[in-house]
């Protein structure tokens, strides 16, 4: 998933704008600075122009240097934006005038990027609390099963949706699937060993890996998949008209098996665990922000309801040194949990040499020695906000399942990466001691 961030740091709060470009890149910034009001756009641009919202790059020369503040090259690509660069200081742009800064943390949470207010005082004073007592959760039988070479068990079943998953989404230029075959193989494999009755999706885009676990399901009896995603539009649908509905590919590759799928959107995943089944969940595959605090909190959100010895499955755990040195969370966060590993024998290059991008756990039946390191994992620096609206729905959701002085960490750290952090560190450090305190 990739989304891209107005540059907020970069720009200050009111400046009059000239945005460069009209893509993906430039219409989600125009799409933040109308939601947010942080600046004023007096001109847009593109080379594609349509002449109605936007302009052919030439008309900036209609300006003066005073009629804005500041240019955006709102394109990803860094050559790119040095043509572009040299094209706006040949139309007397001065350079000290023109920022070229993309943003592009892969969030599942996109909207909560542009929430660029602080997290005010006595939010939960009136949010009431229901604890919650746990049914006893049967144990699985997965630490007695063999996973060695797992991408390779029951290939034959995942070839059987292989053929439809190939190619790009009609219209776009964007895969069918996110994950390549030997990722798809590690997730049919274990799926196909351990035969779940429950799995829990949490992050599917437009349903890619949903495809492949039902498929691997077709034939395991009650065996049921229930996914979880933040929006309901799949994103790189977002502002446009008739857009296709997260999951859409499921409808499209396996209309039969759409008995064994429940989809729920909007929202954080926890708003809707009132779906999951009590006996509790057999596997979790969670494949959602690669940011923190996005996979810290969704583990917190889904361990309440696993079952003894379950397994959980993260993709892009390598992500860090594959795509975004920021993108650790994954890597940290299944680093944290304590059970017996089920790794891939091949790393993203074909090879043993290099970290697989895919892993899974089979978690230790004693999960309170875990609680403590990942509410802890919440004290990383976090790459974007959480709406006010979420905090207050994780906070009832932990509050039912986990002791005060871990909610109290989960408080504290909400209240400080949302009122700055280190940037704004004794106001941050002071009204998240207030806060957690009241918890």
């Amino acid at each position: 998933m990739i989304y891209y961030l107005f540059p907020f740091d970069k720009v200050p709060k009111d400046s009059r704008i000239v945005l460069y470009g009209a893509g993906n890149v430039g219409k989600q910034f125009f799409a933040q600075i109308a939601e947010t009001n942080f600046c004023k756009i007096v001109l847009w641009v593109d080379k594609n122009a349509d002449l109605k919202t936007t302009e052919k790059p030439e008309a900036i020369t209609s300006l003066s240097i005073n009629d804005y503040d500041i240019v955006v090259i709102a394109i990803e690509s860094e050559l790119a934006a040095h043509d572009i660069k040299s094209l706006l200081m040949s139309y007397r742009v001065p350079e000290n005038k023109i920022l070229h800064k993309i943003h592009k943390p892969n969030l599942l949470y996109v909207p909560n990027m542009l929430n660029k207010s602080d997290l005010g005082t006595g939010i939960l004073e009136n949010v009431y609390i229901e604890k919650i007592e746990l049914n006893e959760k049967q144990r699985t039988n997965y630490n007695d099963i063999n996973f060695t070479d797992i991408e390779l068990y029951d290939k034959d079943v995942l070839e059987g949706v292989e053929k439809l998953l190939f190619g790009q989404i009609e219209g776009t230029v964007y895969s069918k699937s996110e994950m390549p075959y030997e990722h798809r193989a590690f997730l049919n494999g274990i799926i196909r060993k351990a035969k779940p009755k429950i799995i829990v999706e949490i992050g599917l885009s437009a349903g890619g890996s949903s495809c492949v676990i039902l498929n691997a399901i077709r034939d395991i009896d009650n065996a049921k998949l229930y996914s979880f995603d933040y929006n309901t539009i799949w994103y790189r649908d977002m502002g446009k008209n008739n857009g296709r509905k997260t999951g859409f590919l499921v409808n499209q590759i396996v209309p039969d098996l759409v008995y064994k799928w429940e989809f729920y959107g909007g929202g954080v995943p926890c708003k809707h665990f009132e779906a999951i089944p009590k006996e509790g969940v057999d596997i979790c595959f969670i494949d959602t922000a690669h940011f923190n605090p996005g996979e810290h909190l969704n583990i917190l959100e889904i361990l309440p309801f696993m079952k003894k010895n379950a397994i959980v499955i993260y993709h892009d755990t390598a992500y860090h040194a594959l795509a975004d040195v920021n993108g650790i969370t994954n890597l940290v966060s299944i680093n944290t949990l304590n059970g017996k590993r089920i790794l891939a024998e091949r790393g993203w290059l074909g090879t043993q040499m290099s970290l697989p991008n895919i892993e899974a756990i089979i978690l230790d039946e004693n999960i309170n020695d875990m609680l403590f390191p990942l509410f802890s994992n919440l004290s990383l620096p976090w790459h974007y906000k959480i709406t006010k609206d979420d905090f207050v729905e994780m906070f009832k959701h932990f509050s039912k399942y986990y002791s005060k002085d871990l909610v109290q960490i989960y408080v504290y750290y909400c209240y400080f990466y949302m009122n700055g952090g280190l940037l704004n560190k004794e106001f941050a450090g002071k009204i998240a001691n207030k806060e957690s305190l009241c918890v």
